[in-house]
């Protein structure tokens, strides 16, 4: 989620430091036909590039976390039956993506909830990796 005051018309756009959000929507968008793979649930977290490297030009974030909204939340099925899920994304740090190699999910969930980590983009947010 983007704040509120995020410029998107279309001259700010033209910044990176402003169009990398979208930018990386449609590279996660495109990810399952580029990989030849699917996005898993519960979740699943995209680098960019090994070793990661900031996502923008004014960010040091350098992965994204794509996680599952809870099935009673997350779906929609369409008219046809088919279902489509839906994921909240939250950028990482390098060290918040090798917390969860080693620990797991449910420690970067822990400590978003204990420094109230918001699912709004903060350029600024604290790393809970360290």
């Amino acid at each position: 989620t983007l704040p509120a005051d995020w410029p998107l018309s279309g001259e700010a756009l033209s910044d990176p430091g402003n169009y990398w959000p979208i930018e990386w929507l449609r590279n996660i968008a495109y990810y399952p036909f580029a990989q030849n793979t699917w996005l898993g649930r519960p979740y699943t977290i995209i680098a960019n590039n090994e070793p990661p490297q900031p996502l923008g030009p004014n960010t040091q974030f350098t992965c994204i976390l794509l996680l599952a909204e809870p099935d009673d939340l997350g779906n929609l099925q369409t008219k046809d039956g088919r279902i489509i899920k839906f994921y909240s994304l939250y950028p990482l740090y390098t060290e918040e993506r090798d917390l969860e190699k080693e620990n797991g999910l449910t420690e970067i969930l822990k400590r978003f909830q204990l420094f109230r980590i918001k699912d709004i983009l903060d350029l600024k947010r604290e790393n809970v990796g360290k």
